[in-house]
């Protein structure tokens, strides 16, 4: 619980935060203009009816018939030319009376005609001649742009509902989107040209094009004239294919849906591969609602995609905060202890424990011989000068060798390996530090000399101490175990004793077994070893004693021992004399350590 407190709770409380707040700003209608502009590029013209024709008031109309607008007259010859398309939807303005309206009205006064009305400051203005009509007002959204029209108003229906009653006598809603189709167009002045089977059984739309004749809107498309968004409406209704946007509760929904993902994403995967997976979603989003699009659902995308980017940068904001007290945290932690190189490592881990946990390490333990009969003879500050000469350069070694420094306990060091990073040749290393430690000290000609133990074995490793103070350290019998191997090099007269399992899994180092003991507060017996700098010719007869010896051939083993002339072959010829004069009832070679 306490993990996921720490790991999850704040980036989650942080994504519904977002989520939170978008939600209410989207419902309010916040930057609705612009999921507008970004929904618009769905749009694309869709193949319209062949039995669509556009007659164009254009500038070569204009040329030829004569200055706009033209007497009423004029539109008789055109019109007659007309007369067996299906339907002749008017797209201009006849709400005055003109003294040539006589001969216009025998013709438009038929079945197949729709004129244009229009609401003026919430006034309606009809044609003068009875004929079916509809108004021509396009209600804009508020960037400007024409995507639905009003079917009805009060009691008057829109034009294009009109011609949809003409053409298949049937009606439809009362507010759609417009879908936006294609559609043949020629001139107005033209019209006379074309054989009367050209508009037989045709939806004919009259309208102004003429850029001086400002008729033209804004669509998701592009700028089109009037009529020809009258057309599109007209086809939408036709076909049944109105747009309908995506309500608000689903879109919350789906918000609420693509900040929980993102969120478990940036839990699950690595912060780079995240990313690429948000852009990849982002697009397959934009795909979906294409999709959708072309089936009549208008996605809000700006809705979906700033949650989905939005709730991405919250998460990286939230992971490199924490991140940042974490780097705080582990250098805190080792690096004092640690070389940069290693902490540099730490920090790029994705996971590391720092709870407790149980591995394999190799532990160090070495200590400086008489310091305190040392420490008598020198004055307060020689002692700190001392000590801080040689464990500065006692820990240099360590943390080159990859080694964490795990505390000073007076002129004792204790450091380990293998931990906090999985280090596979940790036991080498340890070993690496101890001959280097050795000749360091050679070089200091500091006089003083030092015992080391190494131990390789399972211990735990995490951070332990109070609430106040806490340390990243390890504990186990194996750490123990280093501790008294440390303090034997007393009793062998030697520098640097390992145990067995660090001897067989550091290759390639000289080693001798020293013996087979039983340590303080152990019953089963270890064999330990001396690391040495090389193997020399009195090694092998110090071997050869040591077989010797365990074997009861007292006389013959102290030969040997003669013959290596070494301080660990004292300790056993002084062994041997004593098993001589006094011989166990049981021999099993093994040594019980009387030191610590």
């Amino acid at each position: 619980m306490k993990l996921l407190k720490k790991k999850y709770l704040p980036s989650l409380a942080v994504t519904l935060a977002v989520f939170i707040i978008l939600s209410a700003l989207f419902s309010l209608g916040f930057l609705s203009s612009y999921n507008n502009i970004l929904t618009d590029k769905l749009y694309s013209e869709k193949q319209g009816m062949k039995d669509i024709v556009i007659a164009e008031i254009d500038d070569k109309s204009i040329q030829s018939i004569g200055r706009w607008p033209w007497n009423r007259d004029a539109y008789v010859p055109y019109l007659e030319k007309m007369q067996k398309a299906k339907v002749i939807a008017i797209d201009v303005s006849f709400f005055e009376k003109s003294d040539k309206d006589d001969a216009l009205k025998k013709i438009i006064e038929k079945e197949n005609i729709v004129l244009a009305s229009e609401f003026s400051d919430g006034a309606l203005l009809k044609p003068i001649f009875n004929a079916q009509h509809g108004f021509t007002n396009i209600f804009l959204d508020n960037d400007g742009v024409a995507r639905s029209i009003i079917t009805k108003k009060g009691d008057e229906k829109a034009f294009a509902a009109n011609i949809l009653e003409k053409y298949a006598n049937k009606s439809s809603d009362e507010k759609m989107l417009i879908n936006f189709f294609s559609a043949e167009s020629i001139s107005f002045s033209d019209i006379l040209e074309k054989n009367e089977s050209f508009f037989d059984g045709k939806i004919i739309f009259v309208g102004a094009t003429a850029k001086d004749l400002h008729d033209e809107l804004a669509t998701p498309i592009g700028i089109l004239p009037g009529v020809n968004v009258h057309a599109s409406a007209f086809q939408t209704m036709l076909f049944g294919k109105g747009l309908a946007k995506q309500d608000m509760a689903s879109t919350i929904l789906i918000m609420l849906l693509v900040s929980l993902l993102v969120w478990a994403l940036m839990h699950k995967t690595k912060m780079i591969y995240s990313a690429v997976i948000v852009v990849v979603l982002a697009i397959l989003y934009m795909i979906i609602a294409a999709v959708l699009f072309d089936a009549g659902i208008i996605l809000n995308v700006l809705n979906a995609l700033a949650m989905l980017f939005l709730a991405y940068i919250a998460n990286v904001a939230v992971f490199y905060s924490t991140e940042k007290k974490q780097k705080k945290h582990i250098t805190n932690i080792f690096g004092k202890y640690v070389s940069k190189e290693v902490v540099d490592e730490i920090l790029k881990m994705e996971k590391i424990e720092l709870k407790g946990e149980k591995k394999e390490i190799t532990i160090l333990f070495s200590d400086i011989r008489g310091f305190t009969s040392l420490s008598e003879k020198l004055k307060p500050e020689q002692i700190v000068e001392l000590l801080n000469t040689y464990l500065t350069a006692m820990t240099d070694i360590i943390l080159e060798k990859k080694g964490v420094v795990d505390k000073y306990i007076g002129d004792a060091i204790m450091a380990f390996w293998g931990a906090p990073i999985e280090e596979k040749s940790h036991a080498a290393l340890a070993c690496e530090a101890a001959l280097a430690m050795k000749k360091k000290l050679d070089e200091m000609k500091l006089e003083i000399k030092i015992g080391i133990g190494i131990n390789t074995g399972e211990a735990v490793v995490g951070n332990m101490g109070s609430a106040k103070r806490i340390n990243y350290t390890v504990i186990g019998d194996s750490v123990n175990i280093a501790s008294r191997f440390e303090g034997l090099n007393k009793e062998y007269g030697t520098t640097i004793i390992i145990g067995e399992e660090t001897a067989k899994q550091a290759k390639g180092f000289a080693f001798r077994e020293l013996d087979l003991i039983k340590v303080k507060g152990k019953e089963k017996p270890v064999r330990i070893y001396e690391l040495l700098d090389e193997k020399s010719e009195s090694i092998s007869h110090f071997e050869k004693g040591l077989s010797l010896y365990r074997k009861s051939k007292w006389g013959e083993a102290m030969k040997e021992f003669r013959k290596a002339n070494d301080k660990p072959s004292v300790v056993f010829i002084e062994r041997c004399n004593q098993l001589k004069k006094k011989p166990p009832e049981k021999w099993d070679g093994v040594y019980t350590a009387k030191t610590k």
